[in-house]
């Protein structure tokens, strides 16, 4: 039986991220054990230049839809965010794909009153993101948080290489087959991924609010590049 999807926003009006954030509600009802979080994105800039000095994007989930990551104060988020220092522009000429390499990520717990909670490095695997030339650019993340006694188990699947000359043309079909898949698994023609080491990340929604809501942030002012949000899912998948 297929997992349920709770939300599903898309457009053909893709969402821009320029230093920037965008949050999205959802409704869950019911109890459930692992949530997930997808996201069809890419990245446009007109430089091939790579992005120093730490550029960082952060995906998880907060509490409201007001002091959220990215803004002055955080209320209550969890999540993914990235600590690579410098992303790294690569190209293949010959199908035409261009992408940034993403080589650190942390996992990361922030709440009003607190000090950030962040794991060590997760990146295990080199992640992309593709820029929208010859038509391409559509990639997909997906963000899995399985509740343990003392938090959640955070897992994060990325796709770990631009370099095929079908990659970066996910469709909306694509993305919500594998939204319900305990384990997202893609044809070679699709994407390849890579997941990255798991880790427990202390949660208390009791003390710091309960999570209903996507939250997406990006800060990055020279050179500024859009993030570009295609697709957001929220479900469970047990």
């Amino acid at each position: 039986m297929s997992n349920p999807i709770i939300e599903v926003w898309n457009s053909n009006q893709v969402v821009a991220l320029k230093n920037s954030l965008i949050v999205r509600p959802y409704t869950l009802t019911g109890s459930w054990n692992t949530l997930r979080v997808g996201l069809v994105m890419g990245i446009t800039t007109g430089s091939t230049a790579n992005f120093a000095s730490t550029p960082r994007l952060a995906i998880g989930i907060c509490s409201g839809s007001t002091n959220v990551f990215g803004d002055a104060v955080c209320g209550h988020f969890v999540g993914i965010k990235t600590s690579t220092v410098t992303w790294t522009y690569s190209s293949q000429s010959a199908n035409a794909n261009k992408a940034y390499l993403i080589t650190d990520a942390i996992y990361t717990r922030r709440s009003a009153g607190n000090p950030d909670y962040v794991t060590a490095d997760i990146s295990s695997n080199n992640m992309y993101f593709m820029t929208p030339d010859a038509g391409k650019g559509r990639m997909v993340y997906y963000l899995d948080m399985a509740k343990t006694g003392s938090g959640f188990n955070m897992t994060f699947y990325a796709p770990n290489s631009p370099f095929n000359s079908n990659f970066g043309k996910i469709t909306d079909e694509i993305f919500l087959r594998e939204m319900q898949s305990l384990t997202p698994t893609f044809a070679a023609a699709e994407q390849t991924n890579a997941t990255t080491t798991a880790a427990v990340v202390p949660i208390s929604e009791v003390l710091s609010g309960s999570f209903d809501a996507v939250n997406i942030a990006w800060d990055r002012e020279a050179p500024n590049p859009d993030i570009l949000v295609y697709a957001i899912a929220v479900g469970i998948l047990n």
